[in-house]
């Protein structure tokens, strides 16, 4: 920033650029910036190992390493679309008793359509959930959110013979077979 004459400056900007192949996840880079001075005043040589040691210059003239500083850089690449949370929880639940849990699916992604997702109730591991006609899955767009939809888990009254620990998930697709579906595990406590 505002460099003199010979294109230095005591004051400089930084700008990184995340490709899109950069992968799902938290990413950090480590970067370490030093000075070509070494005639900047002040005791260098204690601040975190920054030591005024001779380095080689690309013409091969000696130069010697002035202070410099380490710069963090952190980004998080969120996925095209995902879920408030992977997992839900009903508690404990009397038979015949009524529970609904809501989760919201979103995109981040303003040129992706998210559309209908499809939604399958199953057990834990895939298999099918006992006392699978007690639930059910209502997904409704959200108004305010043109890329969003409102996933409702619903419990309708569980039998007396239902008694027990239950589990299962929710397996939600988006209708487009380049994008894997995303998994809602589920469970609760059935107790008279």
């Amino acid at each position: 920033v505002d460099p003199d004459g010979d294109g230095r400056s005591t004051r400089w900007k930084l700008t990184l650029i995340a490709e899109p192949e950069l992968p799902v996840g938290n990413h950090g880079l480590k970067l370490e910036l030093r000075s070509d001075r070494a005639d900047i005043p002040g005791d260098w040589s204690a601040q975190d190992g920054a030591q005024m040691n001779p380095e080689v210059a690309g013409d091969g003239a000696a130069a010697a390493a002035g202070p410099g500083a380490v710069v963090w850089a952190q980004i998080e690449v969120l996925p095209l679309y995902q879920l408030s949370t992977s997992q839900i929880f009903f508690g404990y639940l009397k038979p015949g008793a009524l529970a609904s849990r809501n989760v919201r699916m979103n995109s981040y992604d303003e040129k992706f359509e998210l559309e209908l997702p499809i939604v399958r109730i199953e057990g834990f591991d895939g298999e099918e959930l006992p006392f699978a006609e007690y639930f059910r899955a209502v997904v409704e767009p959200v108004p305010s959110l043109p890329n969003a939809w409102d996933i409702q888990l619903q419990v309708d009254g569980l039998p007396d013979n239902a008694a027990g620990d239950f589990r299962g998930q929710v397996m939600i697709e988006v209708p487009n077979p380049d994008y894997s579906p995303l998994v809602l595990r589920f469970n609760g406590v059935c107790r008279p």
